[in-house]
């Protein structure tokens, strides 16, 4: 979380940025976004994690006994999620600044609020997969790399324009490619009013889809 994002900006920066300028391509700006997406994968894997272990030691079940369980429970998880998160981002701030990128307050601000809006509907998403699952650390073990899967599938590397055809439009609209752009937009201001719609349209429904899951998790079992 702290380390391989870093490394990802300074290694594909160093080998694209020159001809990515050429092109007429910020590619520090446009890598920064996909990095901190990456960062909020992380993020949530971690999460994922963690709740796998609460899930398998008995740990929830217990909670679950508890007026008030489910706010606590999601609150004090999220809590330290975006604590995480935040500081990844701001590694990989310090990263980018001395690489050459020069940003204003308010857009260092509004880049790490998107930031933390896309790891909070990954971390949902993913415990609330975890939690409904009978053997859910090994499960979790195998949420970092399903999402590195999606995450090279995206535009988090390479701009939409360079594809052609089908491809190009799977790569566009995949659930990970508009929540991206949206970061991209603070740094690039580049973003369609559409796309802006797509990406909002993609972080409620993934973000509804992993409370409803969490909540069916702590309504629909009975304790042990």
């Amino acid at each position: 979380m702290f380390v391989v994002p870093p490394l990802f900006l300074l290694c594909l920066v160093g080998v694209f940025g020159y001809s990515a300028e050429e092109s007429g391509v910020d590619y520090l700006r446009y890598m920064l976004a996909g990095c901190i997406f990456q960062a909020g994968m992380f993020t949530s894997s971690a999460s994922a994690m963690a709740v796998a272990h609460d899930v398998e030691s008995g740990i929830l079940d217990r909670v679950r006994l508890v007026p008030g369980a489910l706010a606590g429970f999601l609150t004090g998880r999220l809590v330290v999620d975006m604590v995480r998160m935040t500081a990844s981002t701001v590694t990989l701030f310090i990263v980018a600044r001395l690489c050459g990128l020069s940003l204003r307050w308010s857009e260092y601000g509004l880049t790490l609020l998107w930031g933390l809006v896309a790891a909070l509907v990954l971390c949902l998403i993913t415990d609330g997969w975890i939690v409904l699952l009978d053997k859910p650390v090994a499960a979790a073990a195998s949420v970092q790399s399903f999402e590195m899967l999606l995450f090279l599938c995206s535009t988090a590397f390479i701009p939409a324009i360079a594809l052609s055809g089908a491809l190009r439009a799977v790569i566009e609209h995949m659930p990970f490619s508009p929540i991206i752009a949206v970061i991209r937009n603070v740094l690039t201001h580049e973003l369609s009013r559409g796309g802006t719609i797509e990406a909002m349209t993609w972080i409620v429904a993934l973000g509804s889809v992993g409370i409803a899951l969490i909540v069916k998790r702590f309504s629909g079992r009975s304790a042990t």
